[in-house]
């Protein structure tokens, strides 16, 4: 199981400055509403996936009046990722401290997954309503997956 050991947040969302430290295993996150849990999870998954799980645009994450947020991990295995979204502008991604144009790497060792009140719709409304969804989701998990997924599409 991956795990970060260390998490950095710049100018996202309502933090200014943010680190955390969590530890392997289960992290409980708790706060006054507003105080930035669901921030905390939403900059890992971007850091993962390059998407918010929250909005379709990328722009609204950065602190009103800054240029640019920032999000670092180490993850367990000293893999070090770090995405840098400068306002107007593409995100710039690096793994261990080399640029990388797409997040493949980035997801096979940082994975994640989100549940929320819908997903459940989704293994409850059989084949249709998933709509393909769980295969991309499924390759970050197992590469196997993105094959199988591949050939179902052709099929």
């Amino acid at each position: 199981m991956t795990s970060v050991t260390e998490l950095q947040l710049t100018n996202f969302r309502n933090f200014c400055e943010a680190k955390a430290s969590p530890s392997s295993g289960i992290n409980l996150i708790y706060g006054e509403n507003g105080s930035g849990k669901t921030s905390l999870l939403e900059a890992i998954h971007l850091l993962s996936t390059g998407k918010s799980f929250r909005s379709s645009l990328v722009d609204p994450l950065i602190k009103d009046g800054e240029k640019a947020a920032t999000i670092f991990a180490a993850i367990e295995d000293q893999n070090k990722v770090g995405l840098t979204k400068p306002r107007n502008q593409k995100q710039q991604l690096r793994l261990n401290e080399e640029n990388q144009k797409s997040w493949d790497q980035v997801a096979r060792i940082l994975p994640s997954q989100v549940l929320d009140a819908t997903s459940f719709d989704l293994l409850e409304g059989g084949p249709k309503a998933e709509g393909g969804s769980w295969i991309g989701e499924c390759f970050t998990w197992n590469p196997v997956f993105l094959i199988i997924g591949a050939e179902q599409a052709r099929a």
